[in-house]
């Protein structure tokens, strides 16, 4: 699962850095293995950087339980159920709400989604609409 995060994290970083947006419409036609590969030699520092943050990403999500509990620890904060719980719930609308308003993630999203789910009709459905394919459906201006 840590994995799945730091990937996440380190997809949303390269689509910042390449199309100056979260990962949208723009970032799914740029990134594919072929022009990844064809464009390595290039932005070899950047593909290396690329796994190098993917792997301490990974490693941070992995130990953020330890790390958090050391933190309490060293600072002595004893606080009950109901505050954490609480500050838990603040921080994940702080942390949410940006997301939601304006063109963040989740808009960004839902544009991607719509963009590459298209509800296309059958095409033998569409052929008697065609005017071309059906000359009686053509209007006739001398008709008037």
């Amino acid at each position: 699962m840590s994995f799945l995060g730091g990937l996440f994290f380190m997809l949303e970083m390269a689509s910042v850095y390449m199309t100056n947006t979260f990962i949208g419409y723009e970032f799914y036609l740029h990134c594919n293995t072929r022009d990844i590969l064809s464009m390595i030699d290039i932005f070899l520092v950047q593909v290396l950087f690329f796994f190098f943050m993917l792997t301490l990403l990974s490693l941070l999500f992995y130990f953020s339980y330890k790390i958090r509990n050391r933190f309490y620890k060293r600072v002595r904060i004893k606080l009950n159920k109901f505050v954490r719980i609480s500050l838990s719930i603040i921080g994940i609308l702080v942390l949410i709400i940006p997301m939601i308003i304006g063109d963040g993630i989740i808009r960004k999203a839902y544009d991607f989604i719509s963009l590459t789910s298209v509800d296309n009709p059958d095409f033998d459905d569409q052929i008697p609409e065609d005017p071309i394919t059906n000359p009686s459906t053509i209007p006739n201006p001398q008709s008037k």
